[in-house]
């Protein structure tokens, strides 16, 4: 039986490739300067990011997203600690998310991302020295519990029927999400 994961994560694949080859994890490391300018770049898109989701209807999700919408701040106090600045303008076009399916599509992305920014994390703690107290809060994520907050949102994810509006809707955003962050980090930019 194909669950939500499974349409989002096979939809998907393609642009979580590109979108990994773009964020170009060794240039991220390679000088505290460039680690910030990716920080802007995030503290960008995850303004629109969570700007989008504040505006969808989860009383169905079952979810508690107090604790799941938190990139903008996490990205602030890393940036404060760094002494940088964010970017006063947001360089890229509003995100608007309509339904609670597309809402679950951006989740899906922005919930994906704290697995491969664990492993970041120890790069950058490794390369640069940044730990979750200075400078590399937004990597560190759930810190320990990062493997069962996924897990929880896999399994809220899972309550929703992949082969239904929902789904489409998830699918499409997911996508979205994934070009936006493509869109920032693509080598020409």
């Amino acid at each position: 039986m194909e669950t939500m994961h499974w349409r989002l994560r096979h939809a998907t694949s393609d642009l979580h490739r590109s979108v990994d080859q773009a964020f170009d994890v060794e240039g991220l490391e390679s000088s505290s300067l460039e680690y910030c300018r990716r920080l802007v770049k995030l503290h960008q898109i995850y303004t629109l990011v969570e700007n989008a989701l504040d505006a969808v209807d989860w009383a169905d999700a079952g979810l508690d997203l107090a604790h799941r919408i938190m990139r903008v701040r996490w990205i602030e106090e890393d940036l404060a600690k760094l002494g940088c600045t964010p970017a006063a303008a947001l360089a890229f076009p509003a995100l608007c998310l309509s339904s609670l399916g597309e809402g679950l599509g951006c989740l899906y992305v922005i919930e994906g991302s704290t697995l491969g920014g664990r492993v970041i994390y120890k790069r950058v703690k490794a390369r640069l020295g940044f730990d979750a107290d200075h400078g590399a809060r937004y990597f560190f994520g759930y810190g320990a519990d990062t493997a069962e907050m996924w897990a929880s949102f896999i399994g809220k994810l899972n309550s929703f029927g992949a082969n239904t509006a929902i789904g489409a809707d998830a699918e499409m955003a997911a996508r979205r999400v994934f070009l936006l962050f493509e869109q920032a980090f693509r080598p020409a930019n």
